[in-house]
């Protein structure tokens, strides 16, 4: 249904009336206003988890049951604040991802938009089914109801699938991201040769490390994506201050057409 949806949108000219009315808001402003939050928030949650030693990647990583219920147990009320704020991060982020498409918008990548709106919405998903699942797991530990095995391991691949469907978007947003300034050619160069390698390499390289360099992997991941948003921020925050003025709007997408 998504699918048929997201197809009947991007009839006629590209865009129907709803997207073509962008140009009536700052659609840039809000961008940067999201996204500012949603780096902040993720870097309040990072922080959150070094000073309670609890984190939500613990119960992303497969682990024998008994190890994973205890360290669910051990941890409940600090993972139960994460899993809220990250509730709030995942409508954050996925708002930011929407924006995104809207300020990026032209005649010429309107599908490359689309499916990097798709990765961003289908991420968006896999992480709210995710924390549910968690939480749940968590509740049902509480309870003293047994986990299974295949509980760790499918909640493992959900999550998988939801960093990579981020790299990928974001992979997708440096071909339509046309630079205006040696800032932003920084922003896609990074967009191109080092968020989706990092971003893969701490999945497929981790299980096998330990100690310091797990953790510096870890940390930069975190990075890598706070410092995104905090891009996309910066950037969009300049270009809302560059296109006040009528004259700077996208003259090819007038409602009149």
């Amino acid at each position: 249904m998504t699918c048929f949806v997201a197809a009947a949108i991007v009839r006629r000219n590209g865009w129907t009336n709803l997207i073509l009315a962008g140009q009536k808001m700052n659609v840039n402003r809000y961008l940067y206003v999201t996204a500012l939050a949603a780096g902040s928030l993720l870097l309040l949650m990072v922080l959150f988890g070094i000073s309670s030693g609890v984190s939500q990647q613990t119960f992303e990583i497969i682990q024998p049951v008994p190890d994973y219920t205890r360290a669910l147990l051990n941890s409940a009320m600090p993972l139960r604040v994460i899993l809220g704020l990250d509730n709030i991060f995942i409508a954050l982020y996925c708002t930011t991802m929407v924006f995104i498409v809207l300020a990026l918008r032209t005649r010429d990548n309107v599908l490359v938009l689309g499916i990097v709106l798709l990765a961003g919405l289908a991420g968006g998903v896999l992480d709210y089914l995710e924390n549910h699942h968690i939480l749940t797991m968590l509740t049902a530990a509480e309870m003293g109801i047994p986990l299974e095995i295949t509980e760790i391991k499918q909640q493992m691949v959900a999550s998988m699938l939801k960093w990579h469907l981020a790299y990928f978007g974001f992979f997708l947003v440096a071909f339509v991201l046309r630079p205006q300034d040696k800032l932003e050619s920084l922003f896609r160069f990074c967009l191109f040769y080092l968020q989706l390698p990092l971003g893969i390499f701490f999945y497929i390289s981790t299980p096998f490390w330990n100690g310091m360099l797990a953790e510096v992997l870890f940390y930069l991941r975190y990075l890598n994506l706070v410092l995104g948003f905090g891009f996309f921020a910066l950037i969009f925050y300049r270009r809302s201050l560059a296109n006040t003025s009528p004259q700077h709007e996208d003259p090819s997408f007038s409602l009149a057409q």
